[in-house]
């Protein structure tokens, strides 16, 4: 047999046999094989030689002849190649040997297919220095196999043999902007104000990517946007950043808090298109997750606990959304005991006005009681000061119990239970200055849950300033932001004129007033209020298209929200 396949059998009988064998390639095997009962079996492997001359591709070597010579075989890459060749043959070769490359690939330009060389003795190898020269055309896919062909002849005799290239390219994705604000009080981009836009980008493929053209565009007819940069190499599983400011408008008369969709291009000198999207928030801070943790820290508390906070996509609370951060195990598993670890947000300026609101889900500790051995609670530290508990404006639902494990003392309070994604806000009026949040989670030595999802951090001030407030101009009534939602979202809108008596009322889509948010005199300023998608009788409302409208004595508006559960 040769490569599994039989060619030929015989019963032995006691007299010698002859058993006729197809011909077959050189540079193979076949397997002799006898078998008689109650004995063991014999087998042996025959190497198939040629009487004659026969020579085949042995090995190739790629010497890039461009001025990227990094390894990766890749678009735009011009290599030499040298060809071994081996005779396998019991004769030599003619005392010329010709070569002739070919492909079906249509992303090969072959610059020199024809190889003259000397003879092979036999049984022997010989290397042909610069035997070909090919050019490796645009738009290679990473991971490509390219397939060559190699006619080989001498005195009259032809072989056919081949070898394979294995190409690389990059894949570029988004990975995260920052902005800095040009000409505003706060790192928060307000309408009026200019921001300069930095782009980072991984590189998750296995080539280079070489000077990488970028642009940023939007439909939004709030934002003006300006710039261009280009990147002049990002290597395989490399983050770079761009050192040319993207400029951002933010028209005056911009809604507040909502965001801006960004498109963003980047296109390499190998002519791979890439194309992403990120969301610019207008009027607050946002943090989803959806591009990776963004710069956020992690860190250990206490010697002798563990961290396992991550980036995580078994769960997620943002619309059309597909991660978030969890303290625990991969995917459901659960977490471990001994845990003490923080997830450290940016830098943040806070001032009266300044508001944090965030999603959490939580399985953690005992059910439907409010004492817990583990839980999680939120931190804050104001210009690099110590670091202190901060109570959220519901309160926290659960307390530590005296247990010697927990990294907590007896009596904190804490989140813990069973928690359905669920809004959490976080009135920061009573500090001032540079400050930072983070998200504590512990755990003691007894049986654990799930774990603690943190998703759509949402930084905002009431103000708009941390010196003077601003005045209003005219009422405005903005959009709701998160929309779609659920089941809570925030709805903003200005004042102008003091002492204004001010309705907003929720309708439904058949024009039915479901819940009443304001009814009453307010004060010049921003005011914000949240609607927790339930009517006046404590209901909640199904999911579905509703209106809010917004009522003062000179001033009327209507915005449409999209509930979804």
């Amino acid at each position: 047999s040769v490569n599994s396949e039989l060619l030929a059998s015989a019963l032995g009988t006691g007299a010698p046999l002859e058993i006729t064998i197809p011909q077959q390639n050189p540079n193979n095997t076949m397997k002799i094989t006898v078998t008689k009962q109650n004995h063991y079996r014999y087998s042996a492997d025959v190497v198939i030689i040629s009487p004659d001359m026969y020579v085949i591709c042995y090995d190739v070597d790629y010497v890039e002849l461009g001025i990227h010579a990094e390894g990766s075989y890749q678009s735009l890459d011009t290599l030499q190649i040298d060809l071994t060749l081996q005779n396998i043959g019991v004769q030599p070769t003619g005392s010329t040997v010709t070569a002739i490359l070919t492909t079906e690939s249509d992303k090969i330009n072959i610059i020199n297919d024809i190889m003259n060389g000397a003879q092979i003795p036999a049984s022997s190898f010989m290397t042909y220095t610069d035997a070909f020269t090919i050019e490796l055309l645009p738009l290679i896919e990473d991971n490509s196999i390219i397939e060559f062909e190699i006619e080989i002849t001498s005195d009259g005799n032809t072989w056919i043999s081949g070898f394979e290239l294995n190409c690389n390219a990059p894949i570029l994705e988004y990975s995260n902007s920052t902005i800095n604000i040009l000409n505003g009080t706060d790192q928060i981009l307000d309408p009026g104000e200019q921001g300069e836009i930095f782009l980072s980008f991984h590189n998750i493929g296995n080539g280079y990517a070489y000077d990488s053209e970028v642009q940023l565009s939007t439909s939004d007819p709030n934002v003006t946007l300006s710039g261009f940069d280009i990147i002049a190499s990002i290597a395989p599983d490399s983050i770079e950043i761009t050192t040319i400011p993207f400029i951002v408008e933010v028209a005056e008369n911009s809604p507040v808090e909502y965001f801006a969709e960004i498109d963003v291009y980047i296109v390499d000198s190998s002519e791979f298109p890439f194309q992403s999207m990120f969301r610019l928030p207008i009027g607050f801070y946002a943090y989803d997750f959806e591009y990776g943790d963004e710069g956020w820290e992690q860190v250990i508390l206490s010697e002798g606990y563990i961290n396992e906070w991550h980036l995580e996509d078994f769960r997620n609370n943002t619309i059309d959304g597909d991660f978030s951060m969890k303290c625990g195990g991969v995917g459901e598993l659960f977490y471990s005991t001994y845990i003490h670890a923080a997830l450290v947000m940016p830098e943040i300026e806070v001032f009266p006005g300044a508001l944090v609101t965030f999603y959490h889900w939580m399985d953690v500790g005992p059910e439907n009681t409010p004492n817990t051995w583990d839980g999680g609670l939120i931190e804050i530290s104001v210009n690099g000061g110590e670091w202190e508990q901060v109570e959220p404006v519901d309160g926290y639902p659960s307390t530590i119990i005296n247990i010697p494990s927990s990294p907590f003392e007896e009596g904190t309070p804490v989140f813990a239970g069973n928690i359905d994604w669920e809004l959490v806000e976080l009135d920061l009026s009573a500090y001032s200055g540079t400050a930072q949040i983070r998200f504590v989670f512990g755990s003691a030595s007894l049986f654990t849950g799930e774990g603690w999802y943190i998703d759509d951090i949402h930084y905002s001030n009431t103000t708009g300033s941390n010196n003077d407030t601003i005045i209003p101009i005219t009422n405005q009534l903005y959009s709701n932001f998160p929309n779609p939602f659920n089941p809570t979202t925030t709805i903003s809108f200005d004042i102008a004129q003091a002492s204004s008596f001010v309705t907003l009322d929720i309708y439904n889509i058949k024009g039915q007033k479901v819940k009443t948010l304001v009814n009453d005199d307010l004060e010049v300023g921003k005011h914000t209020i949240l609607w927790n998608g339930k009517d006046d009788s404590g209901k909640s409302v199904s999911s579905g298209i509703y209106f809010y409208k917004m009522k003062t004595a000179k001033y009327t508006s209507t915005r449409k929200m999209i509930l979804m559960k």
